[in-house]
């Protein structure tokens, strides 16, 4: 049994670190950065691009290395059980969807809440109120990974949320910043962004290729020149014509 045991030890090392190095959060991360670098690169049929060519490969570690910075802080925070599937998610939800699309629900439930109050808000318990559901918007906005800014303080953290909030002694003019708020919400995804970008830095390149050729790369050598396949050609002062 003992020789049993001390056979098997290396097969049960191998599997225990299996399991802690896949559920390492680093390695989950790189895994998932790797699968959707190799879906935005992938060809229609292949992966999930919707074009029929692949993306550059240029463009897609763009993304991916704007994509790393968040799923640092997605795991940061996280608590589930799940984190290769729920990073996976998050990102690519994250990538393909635009800011005013992952606040839809948080903007109309603040909306809805602060139009509830009627013509004027009351600085007492409607202010009070209408901070709790400007505060529900913020925190949807840090969930999705959304920055967004309130009167000149640039939402980053819960701690930057009252920071925020206590600047308003007055619900109109709250409820009117969150409305600005709301309304600036970029509407293109991050992925056509970023593609469009790329797109941009691609053809100034080119372009500046171009513009950089010198004269010498336009030079034509002379001798090479069959002066008899032109019309009207001058050969010892007399001119000739084809045909």
């Amino acid at each position: 049994m003992a020789e049993a045991f001390k056979a098997a030890l290396p097969a049960k090392y191998e599997e225990i670190k299996s399991n802690a190095v896949s559920n390492d959060p680093d390695t989950v991360k790189s895994n998932v950065l790797d699968e959707i670098y190799t879906d935005l690169t992938a060809t229609k049929g292949e992966g999930r691009t919707e074009a029929g060519e692949s993306m550059p490969a240029a463009t897609a570690k763009r993304i991916a290395k704007e994509l790393e910075a968040e799923a640092d802080k997605f795991i940061k925070g996280y608590n589930g059980e799940n984190l290769q599937t729920d990073l996976k998610a998050h990102l690519e939800e994250y990538m393909n969807k635009s800011d005013a699309e992952k606040l839809k629900d948080a903007a109309d439930a603040f909306n809805t809440g602060a139009n509830s109050f009627g013509a004027m808000i009351d600085n007492g318990a409607d202010l009070k109120q209408l901070k709790e559901y400007a505060k529900e918007f913020l925190l949807a906005a840090l969930d999705k990974g959304v920055t967004v800014k309130l009167g000149g303080t640039t939402i980053k953290t819960e701690a930057a949320i009252t920071t925020a909030l206590k600047k308003f002694s007055d619900g109109d003019e709250l409820k009117a910043a969150m409305e600005e708020v709301i309304a600036g919400l970029n509407t293109e995804t991050l992925k056509n962004t970023l593609i469009k970008e790329e797109e941009i830095k691609a053809q100034e390149a080119a372009d500046k290729a171009f513009t950089d050729i010198k004269g010498d790369a336009y030079k034509v050598d002379a001798s090479l020149i069959d002066y008899s396949s032109i019309d009207g050609y001058f050969n010892n002062g007399e001119i000739y014509e084809r045909g």
